[in-house]
């Protein structure tokens, strides 16, 4: 019946590792954590549980734009009752939602919008089929660092009476794997984990040691050969805008910038831009690509190191969703070690402040409000607010117990990149055993330590000329004005 489904609504003749297991698991009510690859088909796993069990399928995704793509690919692929609960809606057209939200299959909205009384009150009046936590791995991302009501989403679910439950995630190791778990069941609740290979052979991963003077000429350069289009990360806004100026100014590439400084519309258009094929290369900070849908990326290639292999894995995994080969390359110097030591070295210089805000918002109930909080560094504000709501004054050998963890992980996460930068063995290898515990085997477009001359291979020449290839963006099929869309769906 799976298979049937399979071929009859998106014309696959076979699953992909991990597919058919998790929906096996799902239609025996069990909840499940799936790892599987970038690009191994997470969202087909969701969308034929659809067909299978029709009814309100509960979607929570982390960004904006990836909201929107999800809901312009659900209805490219037919499922038209599919929605997207943002803040860019309307008061009336927000309301409007949510007194029709029972006639839609997919709700998609983030664990900010889930947080607010009204929407989880409605939601509570309906019978959610499946709740789809996609990447998971931000719960323990940004649980700490970015984003509280990634925490939160337990009380959430208990509020929701327990839905059945999948999340989703391309890259978790199991540590990241048992905080996913804390945070979305009870402990009485069961779950099954299902964990494919992360390795991609058709993606090749480069190191390039230059001087930080060389990279920029080199970086120039190299963009005129390599097939498009591609993205680029670099590791800070100014950063980048410097690096996109220069590169505008030496070349006749199409280029733009993307980065958290840039308005909700600015973002918008460029990722739109970029999907339709109109742009070379994008360069970015972390902010762009997530969940993105990108099958043509011929490559990534980052400026900056990341400060975790989670994040590097992540980022790479966006080019050569199509199968075809796709370079992965980090450019490597010793500036670059001593920037992620220093990073290190801040995380101990965090535990000061730390300390102090939060004794002081446990004595002063506006605190979060303050000045006082607001001039503390974002990452410290992040913690604070972390640990204010989630621990009691009480609790003060605990906060510290799991500060000092929080400590330990991240300045773990940042060796594991440096030892990956100062690496004398298969680049491949060492980056996904920190995954799985999969046997990897090299191949002719590994890495280039296994094939230091790889730019003379047949391989990699190949590789550099497959031609870019414009194509249709799922948002060409569908209505973007949210008025005229739901107008169409349920007409007054």
């Amino acid at each position: 019946m799976l298979e049937d489904l399979l071929a009859t609504h998106f014309g696959y003749q076979s699953f992909r590792p991990g597919q058919k297991e998790i929906l096996l698991h799902l239609q025996k009510r069990e909840n499940v954590i799936g790892i599987l690859p970038t690009a191994g088909g997470k969202s087909l796993i969701y969308q034929i549980y659809q067909y299978l069990n029709p009814g309100p399928i509960l979607l929570i995704s982390p960004l904006l734009a990836l909201m929107e793509d999800q809901v312009s690919q659900l209805q490219a692929l037919g499922f038209k009752a599919s929605v997207a609960i943002t803040s860019q809606l309307s008061k009336q057209e927000k309301n409007w939602l949510l007194n029709h939200l029972h006639d839609f299959q997919f709700i998609i909205m983030s664990p900010e919008m889930l947080s607010q009384p009204a929407v989880l009150r409605r939601l509570k009046q309906i019978a959610i089929k499946l709740m789809v936590i996609d990447e998971a791995h931000c719960i323990s991302q940004w649980g700490y660092d970015f984003r509280l009501e990634y925490s939160a989403l337990k009380q959430f679910r208990q509020a929701l009476n327990h839905p059945l439950t999948l999340a989703l995630s391309g890259s978790a190791s199991q540590n990241t794997v048992t905080e996913i778990a804390q945070h979305l069941f009870d402990e009485r609740e069961s779950y099954q984990q299902v964990q494919c290979s992360l390795d991609r052979p058709n993606l090749f991963y480069g190191q390039l040691k230059l001087n930080e003077k060389d990279k920029f000429h080199h970086l120039n350069s190299l963009l005129e050969t390599l097939p498009k289009p591609g993205i680029i990360y670099v590791h800070n806004k100014m950063e980048l805008e410097e690096l996109y100026q220069d590169l505008k100014a030496s070349g006749q590439l199409k280029l733009a910038s993307y980065h958290a400084d840039k308005t909700s519309e600015e973002r918008l258009q460029v990722q739109e831009q970029f999907q339709k094929g109109y742009l070379d290369a994008i360069l970015a900070t972390s902010a762009f690509g997530m969940g993105i849908n990108q099958a043509n990326v011929r490559f990534v290639i980052h400026y900056h190191a990341p400060q975790s292999l989670a994040d590097y894995l992540q980022e790479s995994g966006r080019c050569g969703r199509d199968g075809q080969e796709a370079l992965v390359l980090l450019y490597s110097n010793p500036q670059e070690i001593s920037r992620l030591n220093y990073f290190k070295e801040q995380i101990d210089a965090q535990a000061s402040p730390f300390y102090h805000g939060l004794n002081q918002a446990y004595q002063r109930a506006d605190f979060l409000q303050s000045q006082t909080f607001l001039a503390f560094e974002e990452q410290i504000q992040n913690l604070i607010t972390y640990f204010y709501y989630n621990y009691s004054p009480k609790d003060k050998e605990q906060i510290q117990r799991d500060f000092q963890s929080y400590q330990r992980i991240k300045k773990n996460e940042i060796e594991q990149m440096v030892q990956y930068l100062n690496l004398n063995s298969c680049y491949r290898r060492y980056l996904l055993s920190h995954f799985s515990k999969e046997r990897i085997s090299t191949n002719g477009f590994c890495c280039s330590h296994c094939q230091a001359d790889f730019e003379d291979t047949a391989t990699f020449k190949e590789y550099l000329t497959l031609a870019p290839k414009r194509l249709v963006n799922p948002k060409e099929k569908v209505l973007k004005d949210w008025r005229a869309r739901l107008n169409v769906l349920f007409p007054s």
